[in-house]
């Protein structure tokens, strides 16, 4: 069975500017047969990226790049701004506690 993989080049998640190397593998069918027998049944390979380089603008690493596209970009800038937002609505956040 063949795999198929292919070099693309894509955009920094945090700089928007940079670009990645990076190796996709495309989602694959492959029939499997367990070990009770019987009719095989499909067993699914879900799509993968995988990082190769830095981010050549903001230097950001191959790990740090990695876990932003599974997991995506916490923004502190857009948090504040929701936080000012909502304290311009009237919610009072002095006896919370927050992460920001």
């Amino acid at each position: 069975m063949s795999v198929n993989l292919e070099q693309i080049e894509i955009i920094c998640p945090f700089c928007k500017k940079g670009k990645c190397r990076a190796i996709k593998q495309e989602e694959t069918i492959r029939p499997f047969k367990g070990p009770w027998g019987g009719k095989p049944a499909m067993r699914r390979t879900p799509e993968r990226i995988e990082i190769l380089s830095c981010c050549d603008k903001c230097g950001k690493t191959k790990e740090e790049i990695q876990k932003a596209l599974r997991h995506g970009v916490n923004s502190k800038e857009k948090d504040k701004k929701m936080l000012e937002r909502l304290k311009s609505q009237g919610i009072d956040f002095s006896n919370v506690e927050t992460k920001f």
